[in-house]
């Protein structure tokens, strides 16, 4: 059991880590508000992905970040990056308290790079069929 979740929270990180790399030469991805007196469209989205993670509603924050996603914008997929990576340091306590799983993690961030055509298998990193210990 704490052989597959660690193994699944590696695997996120990787690929946060490598699609953070391959689009914006960087090692870390996290979402930032620049102009606070002028939000953009994804700041607020930003700010309601938090206001509702913040009342522990994951999935409602994941079906508001699929409606308004908007694939092939550099904003839209970093604030993506930004949801999982939040998502994947949540222990595994909150995300049941949340009706979430580690798998839904890997499942949903697979997802947004399928929108964005990243495949994910160059990474060998296919999420459905990992080793179960």
């Amino acid at each position: 059991m704490y052989f597959e979740k660690d193994w699944m929270m590696r695997q996120v990180g990787q690929m946060v880590e490598f699609v953070a790399r391959l689009f914006f030469h960087r090692d870390k991805i996290e979402y930032e508000v620049i102009d606070e007196n002028n939000l953009s469209e994804t700041d607020l989205v930003y700010r309601r992905l938090g206001e509702l993670l913040s009342q522990n509603e994951i999935c409602d924050a994941e079906d508001y970040l699929f409606e308004r996603y908007k694939a092939g914008d550099g904003a839209y997929l970093t604030l993506a990056l930004d949801f999982y990576q939040r998502l994947n340091t949540m222990t595994d306590n909150e995300l049941t308290d949340c009706d979430f799983s580690r798998d839904e993690i890997a499942e949903g961030l697979q997802d947004i790079l399928k929108k964005e055509q990243i495949d994910t298998s160059v990474l060998m990193l296919d999420f459905g069929e990992q080793e179960k210990a």
